[in-house]
Parts: C-alpha cells; sequence; structure tokens
C-alpha cells in the first residue's frame, strides 16, 4: 500500500515529496503576499487617516490630561524667594 503511494524506490519517493513540496511552498509565498499587501495597506491608513486626523483631534479633546509633567496642585500658597541679608 505505501508502495503504490511514493513508488517502488526511494528516488521515487523523493520525486514525489519534492512535486507535493512545490504546491506547498507556492501556497506560502501567495500567503506571504497577501500579508505583506495587508499591512502596506495598513501602515497607508495609519499615516494617511490616523496621523492626519485622528491624533489631532484626539490632542485637541484629551489636551488638559495630554502634557507632562503637570502643574501641581498645592493647598499651600506660593512662597516667596527670600533674600540673604548680611
Amino acid at each position: 500500500m505505501i508502495a503504490e503511494q511514493f513508488g517502488d524506490s526511494p528516488a521515487d519517493a523523493a520525486a514525489t515529496a519534492h512535486h507535493h513540496r512545490a504546491a506547498v511552498g507556492e501556497q506560502s509565498v501567495l500567503s506571504l503576499a497577501q500579508i505583506g499587501v495587508t499591512v502596506g495597506v495598513a501602515l497607508l491608513l495609519n499615516a494617511l487617516l490616523v496621523r492626519t486626523f485622528m491624533l489631532p483631534a484626539v490632542i485637541v479633546v484629551f489636551d488638559r490630561w495630554l502634557w507632562w509633567p503637570r502643574e501641581a496642585v498645592s493647598d499651600e500658597p506660593e512662597r516667596e524667594p527670600v533674600t540673604a541679608s548680611a
């Protein structure tokens, strides 16, 4: 039964494996190409839409909370500097 699938000799088995490997390898290249195109489109959308419109809008909405360091809120009044007298 195994000899019918892969051939009578090791060379036949290697040829069959090589033939089937080519089909799997071609499928992998097509999958990688599809992933590459998808990542490229995502980068374009990020560069053109997100960074152009979304990021400035978020900065305007959350302006007060975005920037660091914040001013410390204290209950004590500010102290005026005292000069040393000689």
